[in-house]
C-alpha cells in the first residue's frame, strides 16, 4: 500500500494531473472537475436511458410505445411553459447574485420561482384536463387514461426543473444534474421493473404512473439538496422581489424555451396527429437515440452556463473565449464517435437492441444523427447568448428554426412519414445552430464553434 501511495503521489504523476487538470483553485481545474462529474451522470443516463427505451419498446410495441411517447412529448411540451421562463433565469441571476452577494435578491427568486411555477403547472394541467375530457370519445381509452395521469407529471416535472436550475446557479453542477440524470431514471427502473414482475405486464397509462413517482420522488430530493447548499445568509435575512425585471427577463426565456421544445418535439407530435401511435414509436426510438449524440454538449452547457454568466458580468473576455472554445472542443470529441457509429451501425444496432419492429427507423436514425452532429459542433450557442444576456438575439434564432421546423414537418411527413420528420428535425437543428453562431461572433466577437477562429472570421467575410 504505501508503494502505491508513493507512485500516486509522485511528483512525476501530480505534475502530468495538474498538467491536464491545472491547480485545484483554478477555473480551469473546477470546470473540468465539474465536466467530469456531469459528464459520468451524463453516460450514467444515456445507459438508464437505453435500459428504459428497451424495456418499453419491447413490452408496449410500437403502438403502446408511441402513445406513450405521444403523451410523454405533450406534457415535455406544456412543462416549458409551465416554468415561465424561470429554469435559465435562475441559473444566471443565482450565479450574478452569489458573486455580488446579494443574498435577499436570491432568496427572493427562489421563492418567486416556486410559487409561479406551481400556479402555472396547476392552471396548464386544468386546460389539458378539460381538453381530455372534451375529446375522450376521438382519442381512445388507453389515451386518455395516459394523458389523465400524465396531469399529475406536468406539475412534478415544472418543479423538478426548478430544483434542477436552482442548484446549478449555486455552482452545485453535479448535485443538479443528477436530479434528472440519474434520480429519476432509477427510481423509473426499480419501480417499474417491480411492477412488471408482480403483474407480468406494463402498459402506456402504468408507464405514466411510475414515471409520477419516479419524478415527484426527484422533486423532494431535490428540494432537499437545495436547502442545504444554500448559502447561511439566506436562513437570517428576509427575501427581497423585483417580480419587473424577473418577470421582463423571463419573458425572452419562455420564448427560447418555448421555441426549443418545438424544435423538439413538434416532429413527435405532428407524426401522431398525421401518421398515428405506430409511427411515433417506431420515429420515437430513433429520435432518442440521436439525441445521445448531444449529451456531451448538455453537460458542457450544464457545468459552463454559471462560468459564462460570472465572466461576462467581471468583464473578461479573454478567459470567456478560452472557456467556450474548450468546452465545445470537448464536447464534439464526445459527440463525433456516437454519431458515427449510429450512422455505419444502425441498423444492427436496432436489431440488436429494439428488435425487428425498428428496424425502419435506421434511415431516420442515420439523418437525425448527421443534423445533431452539426449541431454540436456550432456550440452552445443559446447559452452563451443568455448567459451574456442576449436572450433577444436566441428568441429570433430558434424563433426561424421553430417556424421552419413545423414547416418542413408538415410538407415532409404525408409524404415520407417517420423518415420525413428525422429530415425536417435535422435541417432545422442545422439551420438554428449556424446562424445562431455567426450572431454570437457578430454581436460579442466569440467563437463558439470547433473551427478556429481565424478559419471563422475568414468565413464571415
Amino acid at each position: 500500500m504505501e508503494v502505491i501511495q508513493k507512485f500516486i503521489f509522485s511528483n512525476w504523476l501530480k505534475q502530468t494531473i495538474s498538467q491536464i487538470l491545472g491547480k485545484s483553485e483554478s477555473l480551469h481545474f473546477h470546470l473540468v472537475r465539474d465536466t467530469v462529474g456531469v459528464m459520468i451522470l451524463k453516460v450514467t443516463a444515456m445507459g438508464l436511458g437505453f435500459l428504459i427505451n428497451v424495456f418499453l419498446a419491447r413490452l408496449l410495441g410500437a403502438a403502446g410505445y408511441g402513445v406513450y411517447a405521444y403523451v410523454w412529448s405533450m406534457i415535455t411540451f406544456l412543462s416549458i411553459p409551465a416554468a415561465f421562463g424561470l429554469p435559465q433565469l435562475l441559473v444566471r441571476n443565482i450565479a450574478s447574485y452569489q458573486t455580488k452577494e446579494e443574498w435577499s435578491f436570491l432568496k427572493g427568486l427562489l421563492h418567486f420561482a416556486d410559487r409561479t411555477v406551481l400556479v402555472t403547472s396547476l392552471i396548464l394541467a386544468t386546460f389539458l384536463g378539460l381538453g381530455i375530457w372534451l375529446f375522450s370519445d376521438r382519442i381512445g381509452t388507453q389515451t386518455r387514461d395516459t394523458f389523465l395521469i400524465a396531469l399529475l407529471l406536468l406539475m412534478f416535472m415544472s418543479l423538478l426543473q426548478i430544483r434542477q436550475m436552482s442548484l446549478q446557479g449555486l455552482g452545485r453542477i453535479v448535485q443538479g444534474q443528477m436530479l434528472m440524470s440519474f434520480v429519476r431514471p432509477i427510481l423509473f427502473i426499480l419501480i417499474a421493473s417491480a411492477y412488471f414482475f408482480s403483474t407480468g405486464r406494463i402498459t402506456p397509462p402504468s408507464a405514466m404512473g411510475i414515471q409520477v413517482v419516479a419524478s415527484s420522488t426527484a422533486f423532494l430530493i431535490g428540494t432537499f439538496l437545495l436547502k442545504k447548499y444554500l448559502p447561511k445568509p439566506i436562513d437570517e435575512i428576509s427575501p427581497t422581489f423585483a417580480i419587473g425585471p424577473w418577470v421582463r427577463s423571463a419573458m425572452p426565456l419562455l420564448g427560447i424555451g418555448i421555441l426549443g421544445v418545438i424544435n423538439t418535439q413538434a416532429d413527435i407530435l405532428l407524426l401522431g396527429t398525421i401518421k398515428g401511435a405506430e409511427a411515433v414509436g417506431i420515429y420515437k426510438v430513433a429520435l432518442q437515440n440521436a439525441l445521445l449524440i448531444t449529451f456531451p454538449l448538455v453537460a458542457i452547457k450544464a457545468v459552463s452556463g454559471p462560468t459564462i454568466s460570472s465572466l461576462h458580468t467581471k468583464g473578461n473576455r479573454e478567459l470567456l473565449q478560452r472557456v467556450i472554445t474548450y468546452a465545445t472542443r470537448m464536447a464534439w470529441l464526445g459527440s463525433l464517435p456516437i454519431a458515427l457509429g449510429f450512422i455505419v451501425g444502425g441498423k444492427w444496432f436496432l436489431s440488436f437492441l429494439f428488435g425487428q419492429e425498428f428496424v425502419g427507423s435506421t434511415m431516420a436514425l442515420g439523418i437525425l444523427s448527421l443534423g445533431y452532429l452539426i449541431n454540436v459542433t456550432m456550440g452552445a450557442v443559446d447559452l452563451v447568448l443568455i448567459m451574456t444576456e442576449h436572450e433577444d438575439m436566441a428568441v429570433k434564432g430558434m424563433g426561424f428554426a421553430a417556424v421552419f421546423n413545423v414547416i418542413l414537418n408538415t410538407v415532409f411527413i404525408p409524404l415520407w412519414g417517420p423518415i420525413g420528420a428525422a429530415a425536417a428535425t435535422a435541417i432545422s437543428q442545422a439551420c438554428w445552430s449556424i446562424i445562431l453562431a455567426m450572431w454570437v461572433y457578430k454581436k460579442l466577437g466569440i467563437n463558439t464553434t470547433v473551427v478556429r477562429r481565424q478559419i471563422w472570421r475568414m468565413k464571415q467575410k
